[in-house]
């Protein structure tokens, strides 16, 4: 606890009692002065009965120093505790929302206190109902079998044959003639090669066969007046005779040109017939024929 004099501490007026600075005889009447002014701390201390004393002993200058110090301190000392006070009540204003957020609460129902129960008495709570099990099937009983006896015993009746016959020469059994069919041999599918060791060609090599269907080969009207050319390609087989057969057209331009190019290749002259293994072979072909239009 600290002693005070006049609302000032004990110490402070036993420092300034320290000071040994004698007063000044001219700042005797100011002192005075300060003395009846505004009733301050400072003031009522220099009222007091011991204020001329310490007054003229240690010099107003210093003593009023001293005081205005201890002043100034405790408004620091004031002020650095509000500024704590304040800084706290923050600190706890914001844990408070922070734990207001955060808080989980949940519905209180009908609650166990399970602390001091036993293994036994927690059993005891838990009620499990019985499930109902479906009846056990009925135990399979052994039904007795039948068994019907056969008997090995055949009963034949007797049956009268009237073998009185008499056998002539005449009676013959010949036997009967053996049905002789004849038997169609199977056509055997004579396959057709598209890939040989020797290849088809027209008689005389390519350029008489080209120069065959540019003496022959008529441009159809209805081209010319549709302004039609191009390439017709015609698939054909090349029998074993060097014959050509089964022309179809694989890729036609139309206006006609497709039906001429089947014509002049029907009336080819036979082929060379291709050879597999030194045999002659059928052999399916593919050829181009060209229609072009000439200028003029």
């Amino acid at each position: 606890m600290v002693l005070k004099f006049g609302g000032w501490p004990i110490n402070l007026i036993l420092k300034a009692m320290k000071i040994s600075q004698p007063i000044p005889a001219e700042n005797r009447d100011s002192s005075r002065d300060i003395r009846g002014a505004v009733d301050t701390p400072e003031n009522y201390f220099l009222k007091s009965p011991k204020a001329d004393a310490l007054v003229r002993k240690h010099g107003q200058a210093n003593l009023i120093g001293e005081l205005l110090d201890h002043k100034r301190s405790k408004a620091l000392r004031d002020h650095d505790l509000s500024n704590l006070f304040f800084v706290v009540g923050l600190a706890i204003s914001l844990l408070l929302v922070v734990v207001a957020f955060e808080w989980k609460f949940y519905d209180s129902g009908d609650q166990i206190e399970l602390s001091g129960l036993t293994g036994d008495e927690f059993e005891d709570l838990i009620e499990i109902p019985p499930t109902d099990q479906p009846p056990p099937p009925p135990p399979l009983q052994n039904q007795p079998v039948i068994i019907t006896e056969i008997s090995d015993e055949i009963e034949l009746e007797d049956i009268d044959l009237d073998l009185d016959v008499e056998i002539t020469q005449d009676m013959r059994i010949s036997d009967p003639l053996p049905t002789v069919m004849d038997e169609l041999p199977e056509e055997e599918a004579e396959e057709i090669f598209v890939i040989v060791e020797n290849k088809p060609e027209p008689k005389g090599g390519m350029q008489v066969f080209y120069k065959y269907l540019g003496e022959n080969l008529v441009y159809p009207q209805n081209a010319r007046k549709m302004n039609i050319s191009g390439r017709v390609y015609l698939q054909f087989i090349v029998e074993k005779d060097g014959s050509i057969s089964n022309i179809e057209v694989a890729k036609g331009i139309g206006g006609g040109c497709d039906e001429e190019a089947v014509r002049v290749l029907s009336g080819a002259p036979p082929w060379n017939p291709g050879k597999q293994r030194g045999l002659p072979v059928k052999v399916r072909m593919t050829i181009p024929i060209f229609f072009s239009l000439g200028e003029g």
